[in-house]
């Protein structure tokens, strides 16, 4: 494989040793798939809400894989940076997202309902490390990362931002894109400084 078709494998989610076409089906085209149906059947403003946050959850775990820097553990098949596993953040970010909001709505036994969603996340984020991608740390960097982003998203900004939605949606709108965008330049800033100085 080229290095050019190599890069272009890793940036679909393949490895190294994996087709091109591998990476056409990965799990972050899943997700952004089901995210993409999930907003345009539901449509609301609750829904729009936690996908944004999802998605700067997202690009918070890029930004610190890129300072931290800490490698994937040896013979892992991904040469990016495995500290925090952006796997364990995401899962534990609707894990966390999902059992606040479950707590807010009063619904019947949501300490039970959240006990099966964390279990969940944490049996996924498992799976990471048993096959050889991150190591026990990076997976529970990941998933106390995620977890505090989901609560706090759920809990503290997402009612202020709805509040904000109900009196002026077009703005708020506009700042929720224009703050992802201020993040992933500054990801992609702090990442070609840091590959500099290297």
């Amino acid at each position: 494989m080229t290095d050019a078709a190599q890069r272009v494998a890793e940036r679909l989610g393949s490895a190294p040793e994996e087709p091109l076409i591998a990476g056409l089906f990965s799990t972050r085209w899943a997700v952004a798939g089901a995210a993409a149906t999930t907003l345009l059947w539901r449509r609301d403003t609750a829904t729009v809400l936690c996908l944004s946050g999802a998605v700067l959850n997202g690009l918070l775990s890029k930004v610190l894989k890129r300072v931290i820097n800490e490698a994937r553990p040896a013979g892992a098949r991904l040469r990016d940076p495995g500290m925090p596993s952006s796997h364990a953040q995401s899962l534990f970010f609707f894990a966390a997202y999902i059992s606040v909001a479950l707590a807010l709505a009063e619904t019947g036994l949501p300490a039970l309902w959240a006990a099966l969603i964390f279990s969940s996340a944490a049996a996924a984020a498992g799976w990471r490390v048993y096959s050889g991608l991150h190591s026990l740390q990076q997976v529970g960097v990941g998933a106390l990362i995620g977890s505090l982003f989901g609560a706090a998203w759920r809990a503290i900004v997402q009612p202020q931002v709805a509040s904000a939605v109900a009196t002026g949606p077009t703005a708020v709108a506009v700042l929720l894109v224009a703050a992802a965008l201020v993040v992933f330049g500054f990801e992609r800033w702090l990442g070609a400084a840091l590959k500099r100085r290297r």
